[in-house]
């Protein structure tokens, strides 16, 4: 039987900040519909023995003979929860609604996704990120619908794998951060150096939101460098500075922290002479600067690199400061005393 009365949803209705619609999506067999059936399940609408092999939203006769949703089917489920602790439980009505994972039938994931507040992406522990995951995930952040990320098949992990902790734990990380590359995908766009193919740069530029200026903090701005920064700036692109083979500085010409210092400074003030140079004024202030975050250092031959950002968050927890201010100290002619613990 039903948890719930009809007079029951007849009045959450009328509570929209309590109504929730989601989309369930996923790779095909990844357990989109045997999850619905479990969250069904839990409504009362079907038994706990049924569950799983009801395939209740598989309404059509050919989505039962071949096993695989075609369809996407809605379902409205009554649910409470306990959101803060002590107030008691609070009801909601869920709109579920399980769409197709076949790439046959993407239309039907995206019309879920139009109609939905949220999705929750399914993901097989065992298998992990698949194609279709990745088509689904791309469908729902193109229609700006939230995700979030279900586990599935763990029972698998336990029962027919009979895994360790530390290997489960290494799947379910890895699940997650597929999915996570995914959603922070970034379309880059490495165009030439040369002078000859200047064409190619303002072809990059025109289709980017930011550009990335890469300076050998050995040899500082070359003359193409200033090209490529009036090509951006021309193009009204917001340029951001990556100070590239700290690794020569530290392990070829083995420098002093300060020598690597006036280096690095070196290049950013050139940067910033030429962004001065060629700056539009309705682009308002585009001058990079460590203390900004605009700023990173690294060594792309070694596939490492870091902003003052970073270092920033790490001692504002310990020395409890805002981090902007860290931001502040951690770039220019400021010195930590450790004894007197202040700066100067």
């Amino acid at each position: 039987m039903p948890n719930f009365t009809v007079d029951q949803i007849r009045t959450i209705m009328d509570k929209t900040d309590a109504i929730r619609s989601m989309s369930v999506i996923a790779h095909v067999d990844h357990g989109k519909s045997t999850l619905t059936d479990s969250l069904i399940c839990k409504a009362g609408i079907i038994s706990a023995k049924a569950a799983g092999d009801a395939r209740y939203t598989d309404t059509r006769a050919d989505e039962a003979e071949r096993g695989v949703t075609i369809k996407s089917t809605g379902v409205s489920l009554y649910f409470e929860y306990d959101e803060e602790e002590g107030k008691g439980s609070e009801p909601h009505l869920i709109n579920l609604i399980d769409s197709p994972g076949h790439v046959d039938f993407s239309s039907e994931v995206t019309a879920a996704l139009r109609i939905t507040d949220g999705a929750m992406v399914v993901v097989d522990c065992i298998e992990g990120c698949a194609v279709q995951t990745e088509t689904v995930l791309r469908q729902a952040l193109a229609e700006r619908v939230k995700p979030c990320l279900f586990v599935n098949k763990v029972d698998r992990c336990i029962l027919e794998l009979q895994m360790e902790a530390e290997d489960m734990y290494s799947r379910f990380r890895a699940a997650i951060e597929n999915v996570n590359v995914i959603i922070a995908l970034i379309n880059l766009i490495d165009s030439p150096g040369h002078v000859d193919f200047s064409s190619e740069v303002t072809a990059a530029l025109r289709i980017t939101d930011g550009a990335m200026v890469v300076v050998d903090c050995i040899e500082g701005c070359a003359v193409q460098t200033e090209t490529v920064l009036r090509q951006a700036l021309a193009e009204r692109v917001k340029p951001c500075l990556f100070v590239n083979k700290v690794d020569r500085c530290i392990l070829e010409l083995q420098m002093e922290a300060e020598d690597m210092y006036s280096r690095f400074r070196a290049a950013i003030e050139n940067v910033n002479v030429i962004i001065a140079t060629y700056n539009d004024a309705l682009m308002g202030d585009v001058q990079v600067d460590p203390a900004k975050g605009t700023v990173a250092f690294g060594s792309g031959l070694h596939g490492w690199g870091f902003t003052t950002e970073r270092f920033a968050k790490i001692y504002a927890a310990k020395m409890g400061v805002e981090k902007k201010k860290m931001m502040e100290r951690l770039w220019g002619d400021s010195f930590f005393n450790a004894k007197k613990k202040v700066w100067t």
